[in-house]
């Protein structure tokens, strides 16, 4: 037992934490002064490549921006795509859904620039030409390679499609054309929605768009009714000037912190990846139940879900593994542009990371805890220093530097986690009703595991990615993630 006489020793020498802000802030602008002469070289020389490029290729050539090229530094076990699953009314259609995509978005002209396009990327591609990443545009290009009906009308079940989603998911996008694919799938016979449903497999390589990108866009142009739902501003944004500030003082502390954090060791991270991804999803969750939930507790929406989920993560280890984490690690990709200003495909986004709670036995707890950690992060200026660290490690650093960095702090992380808000009343595209959608991120490095949450039309639908080394059966954490919202509800007695 320690005697007050230690303890008094151990109390002097704590170093408060300003003065740790202090040192790393100055030990930064030191670092910066040293690395400088560098980087004014380096950027000298990315400038006058890109003026060679664009005179050698011509006018059709454009660079990509840092915060798309993030994803290019993608790896063949773990692509940066973007894939949903879209549940759509009665027969498909598929002259209708290519006239409606080459109308709205591939050809859709921009009004702002006479003779060009409002969404150039949906008809060009990336290349590498020395050390740099370029849109090119796609020779010949043919819609009716992008927009198909899957050529395996064999679709009995839930398991089957689940199957099939996975082969289709886990397949790189063509090479030399632009990476996109909207691929309808048929309910064969003996399917119970065969007559009634059919779906659409849409891939897309996040190089091109994230996902509120890709919601603001088909809700403004993709849709036979544009609707001005999803511009609401969220909290990457929030206090954005005073964040700013606060992130010159302890951006240098906390990117110190997060590079030395050690990385998550467990059944669901840390094996080697295979690239072979199963997907699986939830029926939708009633969002009227999640709302009683919050406000029973005085939290947020996002705070029940990811508090379900945090719940979700315990009962899979206490089932799958001979030890229970005190919590897990994801990164949450957080949108930080303005609710106002032009749509368009981009990205624009931070990354922040969360510890998901998971030594509470009771939910009502892990909701708490939840939202005390979502709090910090929501008032804290970590959306805007990772922005910024992703916008200038991409733009003025060697890729080959850049991607060290950003996949050495991603593989501490035991799980991707993105909640992306939908609009709340039915669309229609091509003259078909849209009943539900789910999407799944992609991860980086040796990250195997996603979740995703999307809201639409009312409902909440919970989506899992999983590389088969890391687990064989979302499903199972899916069901899970169901089974606490309805026991969080039992113990508040709602």
């Amino acid at each position: 037992m320690s005697d007050p006489e230690s303890i008094s020793k151990r109390q002097e020498r704590h170093i408060p934490s300003w003065i740790l802000l202090v040192l790393s802030f100055l030990l930064t602008i030191v670092i910066v002064a040293m690395l400088l002469p560098v980087m004014l070289v380096f950027r000298i020389y990315r400038n006058v490549l890109k003026r060679w490029i664009q005179k050698d290729l011509g006018d059709g050539v454009k660079m990509v921006s840092g915060d798309d090229s993030f994803w290019l530094q993608d790896k063949p076990e773990n692509r940066g795509i973007i894939n949903s699953l879209l549940k759509f009314e009665g027969q498909p259609d598929i002259e209708r859904y290519r006239k409606a995509f080459s109308e709205r978005l591939v050809n859709a002209p921009d009004p702002q620039r006479h003779g060009k396009k409002l969404f150039p990327k949906m008809t060009s591609y990336t290349a590498k030409i020395f050390h740099r990443y370029v849109w090119l545009p796609e020779a010949r290009f043919d819609i009716c390679q992008h927009v198909y009906i899957h050529p395996d009308p064999c679709l009995k079940n839930k398991s089957d499609m689940q199957c099939l989603i996975g082969e289709i998911c886990s397949t790189p996008l063509p090479v030399n054309k632009s990476p996109w694919q909207f691929i309808i799938l048929n309910p064969g016979q003996g399917h119970p929605e065969c007559d009634k449903f059919h779906y659409a497999v849409f891939r897309l390589h996040h190089s091109i768009a994230d996902g509120v990108s890709l919601v603001r866009v088909f809700l403004k142009h993709m849709v036979d009714q544009p609707s001005s739902e999803g511009s609401t501003r969220r909290f990457g944004t929030r206090h954005f000037m005073r964040k700013a500030i606060r992130a010159a003082f302890e951006g240098p502390h906390l990117l110190l912190s997060r590079l030395t954090r050690s990385a998550d060791k467990n059944i669901v991270h840390g094996s080697r990846l295979s690239g072979v991804k199963s997907f699986s999803w939830s029926e939708p969750i009633d969002l009227e139940l999640i709302k009683q939930i919050k406000n029973a507790t005085g939290s947020t929406v996002n705070d029940v879900l990811v508090s379900c989920l945090a719940s979700a993560f315990r009962r899979y280890f206490e089932r799958y593994s001979t030890a229970t984490p005190k919590d897990i690690l994801a990164y949450v990709p957080v949108d930080i542009r303005p609710s106002s200003g032009k749509i368009t495909l981009d990205n624009q986004f931070a990354l922040v990371f969360l510890d998901l709670p998971l030594d509470e036995e009771n939910p009502v707890e892990t909701l708490r805890k939840t939202k005390r950690r979502m709090d910090r992060i929501k008032a804290s200026p970590e959306p805007v220093i990772n922005a910024l660290a992703v916008t200038y490690c991409m733009n003025r650093l060697p890729s080959w530097l850049s991607e060290l960095a950003f996949d050495w702090t991603a593989a501490k992380s035991s799980l991707v986690l993105s909640n992306v808000p939908g609009p709340q009343k039915k669309l229609k595209i091509a003259s078909t009703t849209l009943e539900s959608m789910i999407f799944w991120p992609p991860q980086r490095t040796n990250v195997g595991l996603s979740v995703s949450i999307f809201s639409y039309s009312g409902a909440v639908t919970v989506g899992a990615s999983a590389d088969s080394n890391i687990m064989s059966n979302p499903a199972i954490l899916v069901d899970m993630f169901v089974s606490e919202v309805y026991r969080l509800e039992k113990t508040l007695n709602l």
